[in-house]
């Protein structure tokens, strides 16, 4: 059984015209430079318009709030990964080694830098539009269970998708904070670990996806796509 993945993206209104997808791309090109110069809590949307030389009415046309924004940037770069990973890698014609190496490669993305790490713990402290990011943890795990044949309720489906999240979450605003001597690697091998071990994924085929993960992100490393 194939894994079918798709991602959740906000609704964004968008003119259909090359004027209005080039304004739109320019808003999130100076999103980005804004967010890494100062991080997401020192930016307002007043700022973005103002880099991107648009009024703050045009702004919210195509992105009403500045979660939206995030929202686009993140699935955007996270679906980037995946096709680059299925671009590049033989095993990738599993889609669950897929997804694994994606995971893998967007954490490392983030922890790498420190200047998007800090953009990355702002938002996820805040909860930056915490329920469309369950439904997309919720898509993802129950994929992988049907992927393995796995029989699931949707309870069962609602507590791992919480666990889950709240684990990331701990275990990255700690790291940030200083609480957990973990080097970065180290750092993303316990989150995508704990994620799939969630979902009951053997220790020994988790493990070996995982490993496999980590020699494409090392053969790949300067032609990966980034986040800001």
């Amino acid at each position: 059984m194939e894994l079918k993945l798709e991602m959740e993206v906000p609704e964004i209104k968008k003119e259909r015209t090359k004027k209005g997808i080039q304004t739109q791309r320019n808003i999130l090109l100076q999103a980005k430079e804004l967010f890494y110069a100062r991080g997401y809590n020192n930016t307002g949307m007043v700022d973005i318009a103002r880099n991107a030389q648009v009024g703050l009415g045009t702004l919210t046309y195509y992105f009403n709030r500045k979660e939206d924004i995030v929202d686009e940037i993140i699935n955007t770069y996270f679906m980037q990964l995946y096709d680059f990973v299925g671009e590049n890698s033989e095993k990738a014609k599993l889609q669950y080694v897929k997804y694994c190496t994606a995971v893998i490669l967007f954490y490392t993305g983030i922890v790498e830098d420190p200047h998007v790490m800090k953009f990355y713990y702002e938002i996820t402290r805040r909860d930056c539009n915490k329920t469309k990011r369950m439904m997309v943890l919720k898509l993802f795990s129950r994929s992988v269970l049907e992927y393995f044949n796995k029989s699931y309720t949707e309870e069962d489906m609602e507590a791992c998708t919480l666990a889950f999240y709240g684990a990331q979450k701990e275990i990255f605003i700690r790291y940030y904070e200083r609480e957990l001597p973990f080097k970065s690697k180290k750092l993303v091998k316990s989150i995508v670990y704990h994620m799939f071990r969630l979902l009951d994924i053997s220790s020994d085929t988790l493990k070996n996806t995982m490993k496999d993960g980590f020699v494409f992100l090392d053969a790949y490393r300067d032609r990966l796509p980034q986040i800001l």
